[in-house]
């Protein structure tokens, strides 16, 4: 009866089901686990979370300008995750998304040249040690799958003017978008004004610097069409 209790919650919270077979110690293990971090989620969360959203904070995590900061339900901080809403727009993060140990998002790059912000659909997967810059704004469509150590951004440095410091010769900024139900490999990188298309797969360690056609896939450096995802009846 517990199982199917803690089962019932999950899938509220979380729309995952618990494994039949999981060991009760492990269960429990988790529970007290996410136990700990709602209870920090709801006390530390106070200044972004808004209403009776429920909010799993890690260990470590540090929240800047949290009130631009929006999430919805079911959110998961994992430890050491760093996150600064400065921006027009801020950092809006859907229901039932998780934000990976270490990883780092961004509304702008310093205070002084406030970005537009990013959005984050609902049930996505940031993995470990991502690095989201939302300077020209950053949209991720429901369902996207995002491995660890993936970088994304949305601004370059200007550079034609080489008697001028390349820091001090201002910024292209263009929005980058990542649709729904994409994955993006392990140590991809997607540049500046980039689509990836819904259903896309990036492979591991590509750099994106043109956009991805819908269901297709693509790979390498810089990433390049491999082929077109085919529809396989279950």
């Amino acid at each position: 009866m517990l199982h199917a209790l803690i089962d019932r919650i999950y899938w509220r919270l979380r729309h995952r089901h618990m494994p039949d077979d999981i060991p009760a110690g492990t269960l429990m293990s988790f529970v007290i686990d996410r136990t700990v971090q709602a209870l920090r989620g709801q006390i530390l969360g106070l200044p972004y979370v808004k209403g009776p959203a429920v909010h799993f904070r890690g260990r470590g995590v540090k929240v800047r300008n949290a009130a631009k900061l929006h999430i919805g339900t079911g959110v998961v901080f994992g430890d050491g995750v760093a996150i600064d809403a400065h921006s027009a727009h801020g950092v809006t993060i859907g229901d039932r998304t998780t934000v990976g140990r270490g990883s780092s998002i961004n509304g702008s790059g310093v205070i002084s040249e406030p970005g537009v912000g990013v959005v984050i659909g609902e049930g996505v997967a940031v993995g470990m040690y991502n690095v989201i810059w939302g300077q020209g704004g950053i949209t991720i469509g429901d369902n996207a799958m995002i491995g660890p150590h993936v970088s994304i951004f949305s601004e370059d440095h200007e550079f034609a003017d080489m008697s001028v410091p390349m820091n001090r010769q201002g910024f292209i900024r263009s929005p980058t978008v990542i649709g729904a139900d994409t994955w993006l490999g392990a140590g991809s990188v997607v540049t500046r004004g980039v689509t990836i298309g819904e259903g896309a797969i990036v492979g591991s360690g590509s750099v994106v610097t043109k956009d991805v056609a819908p269901y297709t896939i693509v790979g390498g450096v810089p990433a390049k069409l491999i082929k077109a995802r085919e529809h396989t009846a279950g």
